[in-house]
C-alpha cells in the first residue's frame, strides 16, 4: 500500500494518509463482524489512488465518489457497498466481489473484472437533483447534467458472474463480457457497439433497444433473451444458441447469422470445438472455451472431442457420439444424454447433476477422481439418472452405485 506521511486535500476529495486507511478498515472489519468499536467504512469523495487493496473486505462500505482510478484492488469484495458514482477508471477488480453493489453514475472505463462476481448489481445511470453547488456536478468523469451514465467503454468482465446484473443505458462500448454469465441480465437501451460477448451465457435477458452494431455475440446463449428494439447491424450471432421465433423475426435481418441445416450446424460446432481446443492448449491465453450450453446437439458425431472444462449444461446430446471424447471437468448439468455413446469417454472431474444417461454406453468410460495440484475433483452425478445404462467397466462407486 502507497505511504502517504500527511492528509491532504485535492479540490473536492479527500486525500488519506496510509495509517488512517488502515484505521477505518481494522475497525469496518470489527464493524462486519459485529464487535465493539466497529464502524462502518465511509470513503466518500476519498481519493484512493495509489493504495493496494488486493483481498479487503469492504463489504457495505460508504464510497461514494471515491478515486479508485488504477488501483489494484484483486479479490477485494465490496458486497452491497456504495461506489454511486465513484472512479473505476482502469481499476482491476479481478476475481473481486461485487455482489449486489451500487454502481451507478460510477466510470468502469478500461476497468478490469475478470472472473469477478458482480450478481445483481447496479451500474444504471445516475440520476441526481444538481443544486448550483452540488458535489456531483464537479465528478471530474461525469457530465454536467441531473442524469450520469455507467461508463464502461473498454471494460474487460470475462468469465465474470454478472446475473441479474442492471446495466440498462450504459455505455459499455468495446467492452468484453466473453464466457460471462449474465443471466437474466438487463442491458435495456444500453450502447454495446463493437461489444465482445463470444460464449456468454445471456439466458433471459433484456436486450431491448441496445445497440448491438458490430458486437460480437458468437456462440452465447441467448435462449428467452428479448432483442425487441435493438440495433443489430452486423452483428454476430452465429453458432449463437436462439429461440427459433426469435430468429425468424427479422430482428436479425442486418446481423451476420448461420445458414440453417444440420450441416451448417456441425460446421458451426466444429469451429467452437477448434477454438476450445486452442484455448486449452494455450491455459486460456488464446481460443474459447467451449459453450454449448442447451445446444441441440443429438446424434451429433464427436467422437474423441476435446471437450475438458467445456460447458455443456443443459445441452440435448440425445444418441450424440462421444466415444473417447475428453470431457473431464466439463459441466454436463441437466444434459440429455439418452442412448448416447460415451464407450471409454474421460469423464474424470465432470458435473453430471441431474444429467439423464438412460440407456447411454458408459463401457470402460474414466470416472475416477482428478488429481490437480494436490486437490481431487470427483464425478458430481447427483440425481443423475442412469436407467438401463451399460456400465461395464468403469468405476461405478464414483458414479453412486
Amino acid at each position: 500500500m502507497a505511504v502517504r506521511e500527511h492528509a491532504r486535500t485535492d479540490g473536492d476529495w479527500y486525500v488519506p494518509t496510509l495509517d488512517e486507511v488502515r484505521e477505518i478498515v481494522r475497525r469496518h472489519g470489527l464493524y462486519l463482524a459485529g464487535r465493539a468499536g466497529g464502524r462502518r467504512a465511509d470513503l466518500s469523495f476519498t481519493d484512493l489512488r495509489g493504495f493496494d487493496l488486493e483481498g479487503l473486505d469492504l463489504s457495505h462500505a460508504e464510497l461514494t465518489g471515491a478515486v479508485l482510478r488504477k488501483c489494484n484492488a484483486r479479490g477485494a469484495t465490496f458486497r452491497g457497498s456504495s461506489l454511486f458514482m465513484a472512479d473505476l477508471r482502469a481499476c482491476v477488480l479481478d476475481s473481486a466481489v461485487l455482489d449486489r453493489a451500487d454502481l451507478r453514475g460510477a466510470s468502469l472505463r478500461a476497468a478490469q473484472l475478470n472472473d469477478a462476481s458482480a450478481v445483481d448489481c447496479d451500474i444504471r445511470p445516475a440520476r441526481i437533483a444538481v443544486s448550483d453547488g452540488g458535489s456531483y456536478r464537479d465528478l471530474e468523469h461525469a457530465a454536467d447534467a441531473d442524469v450520469i451514465p455507467a461508463m464502461a467503454a473498454k471494460l474487460s468482465a470475462r468469465r465474470a458472474r454478472m446475473t441479474w446484473a442492471r446495466l440498462g443505458e450504459s455505455q459499455a462500448m468495446r467492452a468484453d463480457f466473453s464466457e460471462t454469465d449474465l443471466r437474466q441480465a438487463n442491458f435495456s437501451q444500453a450502447t454495446l457497439v463493437q461489444c465482445v460477448m463470444q460464449s456468454a451465457r445471456l439466458t433471459g435477458a433484456n436486450l431491448e433497444g441496445c445497440d448491438l452494431s458490430n458486437a460480437d455475440l458468437a456462440a452465447a446463449n441467448l435462449e428467452g433473451a428479448r432483442f425487441d428494439g435493438a440495433r443489430l447491424q452486423d452483428t454476430d450471432v452465429r453458432g449463437a444458441v436462439m429461440d427459433e421465433h426469435v430468429r425468424q423475426s427479422g430482428l436479425f435481418w442486418e446481423a451476420k447469422l448461420d445458414e440453417r441445416g444440420d450441416e451448417a450446424d456441425a460446421v458451426a460446432v466444429a469451429d467452437i470445438l477448434a477454438a476450445h481446443e486452442t484455448w486449452l492448449n494455450s491455459n486460456g491465453e488464446r481460443g474459447h472455451r467451449a459453450n454449448l450450453a442447451g445446444r441441440d446437439l443429438r446424434g451429433l458425431d464427436m467422437t474423441g472431442a476435446h471437450l475438458a472444462m467445456a460447458d455443456l449444461s443443459d445441452a440435448k446430446l440425445a444418441d450424440a457420439d462421444l466415444a473417447r471424447a475428453e470431457l473431464a471437468m466439463a459441466d454436463l448439468s441437466r444434459a440429455d444424454l439418452t442412448s448416447a455413446n460415451l464407450h471409454q469417454a474421460d469423464l474424470r472431474g465432470a458435473k453430471l447433476v441431474e444429467a439423464n444417461l438412460s440407456h447411454a454406453n458408459l463401457r470402460a468410460a474414466r470416472t475416477q477422481a482428478l488429481a490437480i495440484k494436490g486437490a481431487f475433483y470427483r464425478v458430481d452425478a447427483t440425481d443423475a439418472r442412469f436407467d438401463g445404462a451399460d456400465l461395464r467397466g468403469c468405476d461405478r462407486e464414483n458414479l453412486g452405485f
